[in-house]
């Protein structure tokens, strides 16, 4: 009986006259042109390297020591100091500083998930599960663009009750009415975020701050957190970066419980304090020599008090970050006045009125 040309070439793979196939959900035909949206899962990229041709790709064991020698994560590299005037932290390491980031996450992060098999131009209703938790906690607490978000969450939710996939085609022409509100270049001069980084965390205290300001229709602090938990989980570009998110979220580390229940005034202190915990241990992982406590006292000179004492909050993250470089950061040297930094979110992420 003849081989059918699959089991001739799986007989040709097995003998190594013949690299493996193409992963199924790369076009068997012609040369490899694709890209893998982000991953949650290390396991997946290890195994999508090493489901193309060898020629293509390189030992699985390198790919493996790469991804999971360290927990440390990339190499960092500093940001620039700046001198500041008191003696609290004299060297700080944050410049002096919206909506580009929503444009910009919602083409560039918010992709399929990837898994064998799948097709990679729509978004099935796993994929569509996600956006809608995401879109729903940014088109009620983010205050730029609220019409087109809207829009976009009731494209999600329509192909989502329906049981049908959304076309990546499809999402990318409804963000482009988004983009067409906050623009597609990022902001540029004093004050504005010069990293990914820093437009971040401005969503993120944009969206805690929604309710304590009297926006009209706000998610509840609770629904806000899994709104943005979401979007760590599914959407964060930097495993390394989510990984340590999600185990601090996990941990309801720094007052997280506490900070929820009492709403619309304890969210935003929370993810200032989630803010801090991170910028000050990643400094500390790059040995990074200025002060990344947020605000610096020049923009808040009332925010930040000289102490020997250790602030619990950078205390807390240094406990969890014991046993990594990141458990070498300094937890002393200032303590906040929290009711002096909400002034200041207050001031500098101002609603529209």
């Amino acid at each position: 009986m003849p081989w059918t040309k699959q089991e001739l070439e799986a007989a040709l793979v097995a003998q190594g006259f013949l690299p493996p196939a193409k992963p199924a959900f790369l076009d068997s035909t012609g040369p490899i042109s694709a890209t893998m949206p982000h991953s949650k899962n290390e396991p997946e990229l290890i195994e999508f390297i090493g489901g193309l041709p060898t020629s293509h790709s390189c030992p699985a064991e390198a790919v493996e020591e790469a991804l999971l020698e360290s927990d440390d994560g990339p190499a960092l590299t500093c940001p620039p100091e700046r001198t500041v005037t008191g003696d609290v932290f004299p060297n700080s390491g944050w410049p002096q500083a919206r909506g580009f980031m929503l444009g910009y996450t919602l083409r560039n992060w918010i992709t399929p998930r990837p898994r064998r098999g799948k097709d990679l131009s729509a978004f099935d209703q796993d994929d569509l599960a996600n956006m809608v938790l995401w879109l729903k906690g940014l088109s009620a607490n983010f205050p730029v663009a609220q019409k087109e978000v809207k829009e976009l969450l009731a494209r999600a939710e329509a192909a989502k009750s329906s049981g049908k996939d959304l076309c990546v085609g499809d999402w990318l022409r409804s963000v482009a009415d988004v983009e067409a509100v906050v623009g597609t270049s990022p902001p540029t001069g004093p004050g504005h975020c010069t990293t990914d980084t820093c437009r971040v965390w401005t969503l993120f205290h944009y969206m805690s701050l929604a309710e304590h300001q009297g926006f009209p229709g706000a998610a509840s602090a609770q629904e806000a957190v899994n709104s943005i938990t979401a979007f760590i989980t599914n959407y964060f570009r930097c495993d390394h970066c989510r990984k340590h998110a999600l185990e601090q979220l996990g941990a309801a580390a720094y007052g997280k419980e506490q900070l929820i229940q009492k709403g619309a005034d304890g969210l935003p202190i929370y993810f200032w304090r989630f803010h801090n915990a991170v910028s000050v241990r990643i400094a500390a992982e790059g040995s990074c020599p200025g002060d990344r406590r947020w605000p610096p006292p020049d923009l808040c000179p009332t925010c930040w008090t000289k102490s020997d004492q250790e602030w619990d909050v950078l205390y807390e993250a240094k406990q969890i970050f014991s046993e990594r470089r990141g458990g070498e950061l300094n937890a002393g040297g200032a303590l906040p006045d929290e009711g002096e930094v909400l002034k200041f979110l207050e001031r500098t992420f101002r609603f529209p009125s």
